[in-house]
């Protein structure tokens, strides 16, 4: 995309494009995805699921509710996971704080 020069009527470019750069254009709009195209067209990249975000912000809310005094029970309900599951958040939160190896094994204080 050149600096100065118009775009051509923004329909007919989207005509022309196709698949999964289509599918860009449509999602973030036909100047974003032809910007995304100028800076790394030419180059396969990866992008990446953001599953482990929704994940973090899942597993601070668990640990949330329970220091509010929610039962484990509930929790398990609430978010669709076992007791065990739930117990491995909780821990992941004590490991990360408070945890010191001693012979091997984590000691929480």
């Amino acid at each position: 995309m050149n600096q100065g020069k118009t775009m051509s009527n923004p329909q007919d470019i989207l005509n022309r494009l196709t698949g999964d750069f289509k599918r860009l254009a449509l999602l973030i709009g036909i100047e974003n995805a032809l910007k995304v195209a100028e800076e790394f067209g030419g180059l396969s990249i990866n992008i990446p699921k953001l599953a482990f975000i929704k994940k973090e912000k899942r597993d601070k809310q668990i640990r949330d509710d329970y220091d509010q005094k929610t039962p484990v029970r509930q929790l398990t309900m609430r978010y669709g996971l076992t007791q065990r599951r739930i117990y491995d958040i909780l821990g992941e939160k004590k490991r990360g704080a408070n945890a010191s190896k001693v012979g091997g094994e984590e000691k929480y204080e």
